[in-house]
């Protein structure tokens, strides 16, 4: 159990240094991204943190909701959605009515226009937020919803791979499926090799 523990740290302290290759980049940059997942990458780490300041939170994205609505881009919108849903996440460090509304919209939004790989990080971002806050039972579904996507979606269009597997990784090492959580992080090692020089800006 021990070394399943510290190959999980390992694994994921390696791999939190691939996250950041698009933060920070304004609306204007994230337009003239001409690869999808890479824009969608940058999209998914907007600035969402204001100090507790929700209208600042709504003013920031609210360029961001112009260009989607412009592009006519699922995908963009469907980020728009999530960045509200971690905004108020963080401005209110607990479950609350605004995040769950967003879920709900970017749930709504793939009903619409099917999606399985947004679908699957819907699912894995939601249930993290869930188990973030301790509860377990109501992140079940969304890991297992997720769990079932895998199998359906194409690696190369996931954004932030890395990442959204780490979430998953992160559920299942905590309820006892120890080599479910290795697959995971195993995976989630291999894919920046697998990926590299198939993805740029």
């Amino acid at each position: 159990m021990k070394t399943i523990f510290y190959f999980f740290v390992f694994v994921s302290l390696v791999l939190s240094s691939n996250f950041n290759h698009v933060c920070g980049q304004s609306v204007v940059e994230i337009a003239a991204i001409k690869n999808p997942v890479v824009q969608l990458e940058a999209a998914l780490q907007l600035p969402i943190r204001f100090d507790g300041d929700t209208i600042k939170l709504k003013n920031a994205l609210a360029p961001f909701l112009e260009l989607a609505d412009k592009k006519r881009s699922v995908a963009l919108k469907w980020a728009y959605y999530m960045r509200m849903a971690d905004g108020f996440s963080i401005a209110f460090d607990r479950i609350n009515s605004s995040s769950e509304r967003y879920y709900r919209l970017a749930e709504q939004l793939l009903r619409v226009h099917p999606d399985p790989e947004l679908e699957m990080l819907g699912c894995a971002r939601e249930g993290y937020y869930n188990f973030i806050y301790r509860r377990v039972k109501e992140a079940f579904p969304f890991f297992l919803r997720a769990n079932d996507l895998k199998s359906k979606v194409t690696i190369k269009k996931i954004p932030m791979v890395v990442k959204h597997y780490q979430f998953m990784a992160s559920f299942y090492s905590y309820i006892g499926e120890q080599a479910n959580a290795v697959a995971y992080l195993e995976e989630a090692l291999l894919l920046p090799r697998r990926l590299h020089g198939n993805v740029s800006i």
